[in-house]
């Protein structure tokens, strides 16, 4: 389906949208910052939308129907059909993704990073189809020693509180990528290693551009770079996320 604007209908497939996905502390945000560099792509907070609110809902009516009998069963099986409940559930989705994508133009793209979206790939796919996802990778034990530092200080509400833990969340976050991997088709998914971004991030994000269908040039590439460097980063450098302005 073309991209009507803000004109979000039931056939809206999701074509420019991308998924940043990723076990937390893979380096999700760093490689967010750098594509969100890109002119032609939005970006903004982690919005949960899968992970929260529309996965949950799904997988629920997909238990509910699988336990339906069909006599003196109980849920919302026993007022919906199958295609009523999924058309309403896709209506919720789109007014959920609607201040996301007011802003794109023609050529653009929404970006959205929410790393645990990585465990709600086929719900994401089923609801929509032509979505990409990119899975960021990182070395198991700098994933499970960046958790257990983040446990002790801004993260000890959601963050694992010891290295089996931890090591337990990157495992579930790969093995249900790889699962889910297998129902994408080849250029709706791509894989970026952390510390080859690291390393070589020139010819990684050239990669991801490609990926993404978005042309990005060297020069545009190492300043994307050079201004999301740590350094930069932690004095308070610009985020490029907007920001939704206080009704107070």
């Amino acid at each position: 389906m073309a991209w009507t604007g803000t004109n979000l209908s039931l056939d809206y497939n999701g074509e420019n949208l991308v998924f940043i996905v990723g076990c937390p502390r893979s380096g999700t945000t760093y490689l967010q910052r750098l594509i969100a560099a890109h002119p032609k792509v939005h970006t903004g907070q982690e919005s949960d939308i899968f992970d929260l609110y529309v996965g949950p809902l799904l997988r629920t009516w997909r238990r509910e129907l699988q336990n339906y009998s069909g006599r003196g069963g109980v849920g919302l099986a026993c007022y919906l059909r199958e295609d009523e409940f999924i058309a309403i559930l896709k209506e919720f989705l789109l007014n959920l993704l609607r201040p996301m994508l007011k802003e794109l133009g023609p050529g653009e793209i929404f970006l959205e990073k929410t790393p645990s979206h990585a465990l709600f790939i086929p719900e994401i796919h089923e609801l929509l189809p032509k979505a990409r996802f990119i899975h960021i990778l990182r070395d198991p034990r700098d994933v499970v020693a960046s958790l257990l530092a983040v446990a002790r200080s801004w993260g000890k509400a959601w963050a694992p509180k010891n290295a089996a833990l931890a090591a337990f969340l990157w495992r579930r976050h790969l093995q249900a990528v790889n699962r889910a991997r297998l129902l994408l088709p080849g250029d709706q998914f791509f894989e970026v290693r952390y510390e080859q971004l690291w390393e070589n991030p020139i010819d990684t994000l050239k990669q991801v551009s490609h990926f993404i269908g978005l042309e990005w040039s060297v020069e545009e590439i190492k300043v994307a770079v050079e201004t999301n460097r740590p350094d930069i980063v932690q004095k308070g450098g610009e985020l490029p996320f907007p920001r939704r302005e206080s009704s107070g």
